[in-house]
């Protein structure tokens, strides 16, 4: 099997236009116990930023409002808020059973307008480059 791992010393192969090892590392990564590493989050933040309007189909799982991640704005969100939280802000997903929902890229707002949903208190920010709604 190509790129299978071995000897973690060794520089891994290169084959265009996938990376082997990444996969086995996001393989690693989905069964690790929460929360994901840095390095993850870092890549799908970076997967996640595309041109407005872009839309993408996103499944939370359960509990992942248990470490209170700050969100702001009221759909639309400022993009680097907490999408499973804004979604349980939003009525689209629970804390105790996560959801299944599509996220719409938008682009930059002014400002930010914080509320009070479903449990869940969302705060205001001024301008941000990026912003995102849900629809089901």
């Amino acid at each position: 099997m190509r790129g299978k791992p071995g000897d973690p010393g060794r520089m891994p192969p290169l084959v265009a236009p996938y990376h082997l090892r990444l996969g086995w590392l996001m393989w690693f990564e989905a069964m690790a116990p929460s929360p994901h590493s840095n390095w993850f989050l870092t890549l799908l933040a970076g997967l996640l930023k595309g041109d407005p309007g872009t839309v993408f189909r996103v499944t939370c799982p359960a509990g992942c409002n248990a470490q209170k991640p700050v969100i702001y704005g009221s759909d639309p969100y400022a993009g680097f808020s907490s999408v499973c939280v804004a979604a349980i802000h939003a009525g689209l997903a629970s804390d105790d059973g996560g959801g299944a929902f599509l996220l719409t890229l938008e682009d930059a707002k002014p400002a930010y307008r914080g509320s009070m949903r479903n449990g869940v208190e969302s705060h205001d920010y001024g301008s941000f480059d990026s912003s995102f709604r849900f629809r089901r």
